[in-house]
């Protein structure tokens, strides 16, 4: 097995997420990678969100932030200079969700800081939020992504991100602010350096390899196909999405994620549906659309439409909630 190490220099988080989708397209089979980056102020979306939702969009494009979307579910999070990203891009064979979080734990421990795993995809220190993770699999690689606030700005944080009261709730906090924390907070001397350097450490010892490569802004960032993909990710059609015409709009925060329905009726038939989602499954958000398209607006039909949807009992199971959930309040 080869390990390798990428470090990216350039913000610009269009372009980061470019290097990420050609890692994943050109993995080798014998290799792992940790790719680290960093990126200018940006509210980061999961694939299938609501922009004008989860994020102070005019305010943020006022004060010359991005808006960028993911290719993995999840919420949207904040980043700045002040956060550091992570991307491991392993074959499946290799994925290992509790050994790659390891990597980020132990490298905290190296600075000082006792982190722990905390719900679905945080990693907390004193009960409080300094990261969190999104994943995405396809036939052969698996991606598993995050953030590390080290000195972000919690103000800009609170003002650009606008989750639903409902997701507060849900949590049982009264904001933002009450439950993220710097890690600088803890070791006052964590910058991007020392977390890079512990970082890099950590993986080569979880991952141990004869073959260990380290790459710091390669050539091969300014390819041709990185830079198609880049303009495809910096797209307003792939940041913001179509717009969702709706004749009405029904919303529901389960323990596994929030669904907001966006539906078009025709003489009280679904014609369209637009599904927003934190889901951390952005594969089973993705065909749900098509699934209503056609059915009676009537609650048995629309219950039983979703009932037998998914291909694993995960998914089963988030399908029959939303069955549920449509029966009690479908008049």
């Amino acid at each position: 097995m080869r390990t390798r190490v990428i470090i990216n220099k350039d913000m610009d988080v269009w372009r980061c997420f470019a290097i990420e989708s050609y890692l994943v397209k050109h993995i080798e089979e014998d290799e792992v990678i940790l790719y680290l980056w960093q990126s200018e102020k940006n509210v980061m979306l999961g694939k299938h969100q609501n922009p004008w939702r989860e994020c102070n969009v005019q305010l943020l494009e006022k004060e010359k932030g991005k808006l960028a979307r993911r290719t993995t579910g999840g919420g949207a999070i904040y980043c700045d200079e002040g956060s550091l990203l992570f991307s491991f891009i392993l074959p499946k064979k290799y994925y290992d969700v509790d050994r790659q979080l390891q990597v980020i734990l132990d490298a905290c421990l190296s600075l000082g800081i006792k982190a722990e795993k905390s719900g679905r995809n945080d990693l907390t220190v004193n009960g409080r939020k300094f990261s969190g993770n999104a994943f995405y699999h396809n036939s052969k690689v698996s991606l598993h992504h995050g953030s590390l606030l080290f000195d972000v700005n919690i103000d800009d944080m609170v003002k650009y991100l606008t989750p639903s009261y409902e997701k507060v709730t849900s949590k049982g906090i009264q904001s933002v602010r009450s439950r993220v924390t710097n890690l600088c907070n803890i070791n006052e001397h964590i910058n991007v350096v020392s977390l890079q350097k512990t970082l890099s450490d950590s993986f080569v010892d979880i991952y141990p390899s004869e073959n260990s490569i380290f790459e710091e802004e390669p050539e091969w960032f300014d390819c041709d196909e990185i830079q198609a993909t880049y303009q495809t990710y910096k797209s307003w059609d792939w940041c913001y999405g179509r717009a969702a015409e709706a004749d009405l709009i029904l919303e529901k925060r389960f323990e596994w994620g929030e669904i907001q329905m966006h539906l078009k009726l025709v003489k009280s038939i679904v014609s369209e549906v637009v599904i927003y989602s934190d889901a951390l499954d952005p594969n089973y958000i993705e065909g749900m659309s098509k699934v209503f398209e056609g059915t009676p607006f009537e609650s048995e039909l629309m219950s039983e439409t979703i009932k037998g949807y998914g291909d694993t009992p995960e998914r089963c199971r988030y399908s029959e909630n939303i069955s549920v959930w449509l029966k009690e309040n479908i008049a």
